[in-house]
């Protein structure tokens, strides 16, 4: 009876220890990118791991490649960079989806070889995760570019 029972009342708990799992997940990569370490971001992406940004073109694949290109870059051009979750997350199962806020100031070069503004900033956008295998394994960033490209004085 009690064996029956018990995993009665616990099963329904299991999805919402998933969740709390994903959510945690995403906060400490997060938390890495508030440190300023690209390779403490690093720890919680798979090897496959893909970076997707409408705005930036083509998908970057692989972990290594995203740290270097995608997440070391951009803390060399905003090296006080805040990433801050707003809200609660969306968990469905291994997705993640949620609100977010950037700000800093631009003070290196970025990427693409534009040089650094010295101008502050303040973005809002969306990023939905996937999960595969307890890492992180793909991350689409929905951001206000527009806004973005004019607090940078670029045209957009």
């Amino acid at each position: 009876m009690l064996a029956g029972g018990g995993l009665a009342l616990l099963l329904p708990a299991l999805p919402a220890q998933a969740d709390d799992d994903v959510a945690a997940l995403v906060r400490k990569y997060i938390g890495a990118w508030n440190s300023h370490d690209a390779k403490a971001a690093a720890r919680y992406l798979s090897e496959e791991f893909t970076w997707y940004d409408p705005s930036a073109g083509n998908p970057v694949q692989g972990r290594d490649k995203v740290v270097g290109t995608v997440i070391a870059s951009y803390l060399a051009a905003v090296p006080d960079l805040v990433w801050e979750m707003l809200g609660k997350p969306i968990v469905a199962g291994d997705m993640l989806a949620l609100q977010w806020r950037r700000s800093g100031t631009n003070s290196g070069a970025w990427a693409d070889g534009r040089p650094a503004t010295g101008k502050s900033f303040m973005q809002l956008g969306a990023s939905v995760f996937s999960l595969r295998d307890g890492k992180l394994a793909t991350q689409s960033d929905y951001a206000d570019m527009l806004g973005f490209y004019r607090q940078m004085g670029w045209p957009a």
